[in-house]
């Protein structure tokens, strides 16, 4: 529902018809478009794609009439794509969505009542959230007979349906706890995840097309099936709808079931059963799922949330803490043995030498690792099987450089920034490897070109700040680090930097201001803490700087520095 095209967008006018649509997107597949489109760029539309955060204010009701729009035209696309696979003699299959209802809480709700009765079903939420969220059958059965009277007042209210419907769950009543939490993610006004009707819509054109070589596979009703506790959540995904690794096996699993069942009578077993798919266990080995692997996605999936709509979900912090435990627990298995993992990544690349994707795999950990000359035989055989890609060129000028042939490092990063469909973000991907070797004149070149290429690239203007405040140009890194604020005043990184620079100038009440605004929305963060009660404690604002102590204690644990700061800010106030 979600998207440029999707109701509340800035094209709305034009998705208002269908062909209009078509043709835009076909002309930007052309090479005369795409030149069309860089020249009519503005600054905010040639920024960084920030994702979610572009659609906050596209809140959507479930009876919102342009969803009729939408739900025709998904229709009239989807049954546009089974003609195109008739044509050509194609089988098709159309898979339902699946999304994480049991672990997702509404992005945002709808409040029919009066501002106290919101007020009571915060506090609602919140109490039952405390407690333990209504996982066990005691704690939520209490909780059923409130929220059911909450939603006589507030019909339309996601959190009351999620709520209820956890609490449905954990009751044991699952046939509820299902239509409970469908309607939570119906009535979601961020509407990200696919809803009922999109499914409904999905299943009635592979009826529709059952004659034109068009088959459903029931992904939807799969992974509910599959699922533990009947209801598909964290098991199979990360967040609202990205599959965790499990979740990417048991699609993959329920597909390959589909497509055996589709294959030609002539290549199928005559005499036994359709092939079935390998375990978890396997896939993984021969796909070099390693700690490592889970451990980078895990840290990008934290970056993921770190920022709104997910920030005001309920129970976030719960889920983060989670998340960091796990990582946690990675890197001490990762600090232990790295001959395993070099075994798994080389093993997975004898298995199958022609896996581009093994070898770049395997390449990127022998470099960290400093075994160059072996990293360097990944890297060149992708650059020979992808002589226009620039990225092996990236890989290989990193390798050469680490050997210390820089002049064959630098031909090589120059060659993918001609290659590069995006010069700036190669050239930004270049000064990140030479800052990360320390060599920050050379990082500090690549990441001015790329700056002037695109200057209002969020991205490239917060690498070119990181150069400046590595070399301790000061100076440069707040005035570029400002920029960015403006555009994005809620950016973490930038906050942080922000507080720390006008802490060193002396400007406590600037500080105090970027570490407060940072705190607000992620308040258990002991360095911003520290940097907070620190300006409050320059500015004199001692009992507020004792208090925020008290709280990074509360969490560190008595950390002796920690604990020396806030006794000598009681001493002050005798």
């Amino acid at each position: 529902m979600v998207g440029p095209f999707g109701p509340a967008s800035v094209f709305e006018a034009l998705a208002d018809n269908l062909w209009a649509i078509r043709a835009s997107l076909w002309l930007k597949g052309t090479r005369l478009g795409q030149s069309a489109g860089e020249l009519a760029d503005t600054p905010t539309e040639a920024g960084d794609w920030e994702g979610m955060q572009m659609f906050l204010n596209n809140r959507v009701a479930s009876d919102d009439g342009r969803l009729e729009r939408v739900y025709r035209q998904f229709a009239a696309n989807l049954t546009a794509i089974c003609r195109a696979g008739e044509r050509v003699a194609a089988k098709v299959l159309l898979c339902s969505v699946a999304v994480n209802l049991k672990d997702c809480p509404p992005f945002a709700s709808s409040g029919s009542g009066s501002g106290e009765e919101q007020g009571e079903t915060q506090r609602l939420a919140e109490q039952i959230a405390t407690g333990d969220g209504g996982k066990t059958k005691e704690y939520a059965t209490r909780w059923i007979a409130p929220l059911q009277e909450r939603l006589a007042a507030e019909p339309e209210n996601a959190l009351l349906h999620y709520l209820l419907g956890r609490c449905q769950l954990a009751a044991g009543k699952t046939e509820l706890a299902t239509e409970s939490l469908a309607s939570a993610r119906d009535l979601d006004l961020l509407r990200f995840r696919a809803d009922a009707r999109i499914n409904e819509i999905i299943r009635s054109v592979a009826g529709a097309e059952t004659g034109r070589g068009v088959h459903l596979v029931d992904v939807e009703r799969a992974f509910n099936e599959d699922s533990a506790t009947g209801i598909a959540g964290g098991d199979y995904f990360f967040e609202h709808v990205h599959f965790n690794f499990r979740g990417q096996y048991e699609l993959a699993r329920t597909l390959f079931a589909a497509l055996c069942e589709q294959l030609p009578t002539e290549i199928q077993p005559k005499n036994s059963s359709l092939p079935q798919a390998a375990s978890f266990e396997v896939c993984a080995e021969a796909l070099a799922l390693t700690d490592l692997e889970k451990r980078g996605v895990l840290n990008a999936t934290l970056a993921l949330v770190d920022k709104p709509p997910f920030l005001d979900q309920l129970g976030h912090r719960n889920w983060v803490a989670e998340q960091q435990a796990e990582v946690a627990r990675l890197e001490k298995v990762l600090a232990t043995d790295s001959s395993a993992l070099q075994a798994a990544y080389l093993t997975a690349v004898q298995q199958d030498p022609n896996d581009l994707i093994l070898r770049r795999l395997a390449g990127r950990f022998l470099l960290a690792n400093d075994q160059i000359e072996r990293s360097l035989i990944q890297f060149e055989t992708l650059a020979a099987a992808l002589p226009e890609d620039h990225q092996p060129l990236v890989m290989l000028g990193q390798g050469y450089y680490e050997q210390g042939r820089y002049r064959e490092a630098a031909g090589n990063f120059e060659k993918a920034c001609a290659l590069a469909p995006d010069p700036a973000d190669t050239l930004s991907e270049v000064a990140a490897v030479y800052l990360r070797a320390g060599e920050l004149s050379q990082a500090l070149a690549f990441a001015e070109r790329a700056h002037r290429l695109r200057p209002e690239r969020i991205s490239t203007t917060k690498l070119l700040a990181r150069i400046h405040l590595a070399s301790e140009h000061l100076a440069h890194a707040y005035r570029l680090l400002r920029q960015v604020y403006a555009l994005r005043p809620d950016d973490p990184e930038v906050l942080e930097q922000l507080a720390i620079l006008s802490l060193q100038k002396n400007d406590n009440k600037q500080a105090a201001e970027y570490a407060k605004k940072y705190l607000k929305r992620r308040p258990d963060t002991p360095r911003l803490q520290n940097l907070y009660a620190a300006s409050l404690r320059n500015l004199g604002r001692l009992e507020e700087a004792a208090a925020e102590y008290e709280k990074i204690l509360a969490i560190l644990k008595n950390n002796p520095n920690v604990l020396k700061q806030y006794v000598q800010v009681l001493r002050s106030l005798g």
